[in-house]
């Protein structure tokens, strides 16, 4: 039999099966984005409703776009904020309370 040269499988890094914006925020991602900065708008439309002031709006609105901008970025270990506090808050949904009575059982009934 001959032997094959072994050859290693050069992976490079950030490269992905879909178009993606910039790294970590792609197409999926933008959706998400659009959608919780069009809620970041309707609680400043309500804001400004109560306040009347234009530059606490202003400032929510930028502040607001821009977190939510980095809230859905994916990370490197491939998952962005939004998916890990639902990870999280689906993990804490799984645990268990277990009751427990404590019983001496050393003491000695009489």
């Amino acid at each position: 039999m001959e032997e094959r040269e072994k050859e290693d499988l050069y992976i490079p890094t950030y490269v992905t099966a879909q178009h993606e914006y910039f790294p970590g925020f792609g197409k999926k991602e933008l959706y998400l984005t659009i959608l919780m900065s069009a809620f970041v708008i309707v609680f400043s439309i309500i804001l400004y409703g109560i306040s009347r002031d234009l530059s606490i709006v202003v400032l929510t609105i930028m502040i607001g776009i821009t977190a939510c901008i980095g809230f859905n970025t994916r990370l490197e270990g491939n998952i962005s904020m939004r998916a890990f506090v639902l990870l999280f808050i689906a993990y804490l949904k799984e645990q268990q309370v277990y009751l427990y009575k404590y019983k001496d059982e050393w003491k000695v009934e009489e």
